[in-house]
């Protein structure tokens, strides 16, 4: 009789010290690289009016923060230049992105609902350049979602970070 609840105990035992099953571990495949982000949207920019250009700025400020944070989750040691002055060839290779074309889709100035939902879309140029200016790989791509700009940035992030990372890994 008391061999049942001893076997339970002694089984809970085992399971906490070894762990209830095969624990994945996932390692970053290039812990020791950097790479610095440069973003600009400096040409678009002047082409939007005011109200556009806030949104801009909003979705902007988001696309930087949601790229360095994926390629940090990818193992990336990552640095967000302000300008390009600031780069140095220690950083590792340069990103740089450029926004194309943007548009807000719907806008403060735009009511929800009165002309449909309207679609907000990103189009962005990438760069990989090495510590020497070379260019390793260059892409363009667009995204388009009713829900916003931000959805649009983290799809193109998304893309982009598993672009870099199998350019890194077929090397």
């Amino acid at each position: 009789m008391k061999r049942t609840p001893l076997l339970f105990l002694f089984s809970i035992f085992i399971l906490i010290i070894v762990g209830c099953g095969k624990k994945e571990t996932i390692t970053a495949p290039f812990s020791e690289d950097s790479i610095a982000v440069f973003t600009t949207a400096d040409k678009e920019r002047d082409q939007l009016s005011t109200d556009d250009q806030k949104e801009l700025h909003r979705v902007f400020t988001w696309l930087n923060r949601d790229v360095v944070d994926l390629l940090r989750e990818n193992g990336f040691k990552t640095v967000l230049l302000e300008d390009m002055k600031s780069y140095s060839s220690s950083m590792g290779p340069l990103f740089i992105i450029n926004v194309e074309f943007f548009n807000p889709g719907v806008t403060a100035s735009l009511p929800q609902g009165r002309m449909g939902n309207p679609v907000s879309s990103l189009d962005l140029s990438y760069k990989l350049l090495d510590e020497r200016g070379a260019l390793l790989t260059e892409w363009h791509d667009g995204a388009h979602s009713i829900k916003g700009g931000t959805y649009c940035a983290r799809t193109l992030n998304r893309r982009a970070v598993e672009k870099i990372t199998e350019f890194f890994q077929s090397r």
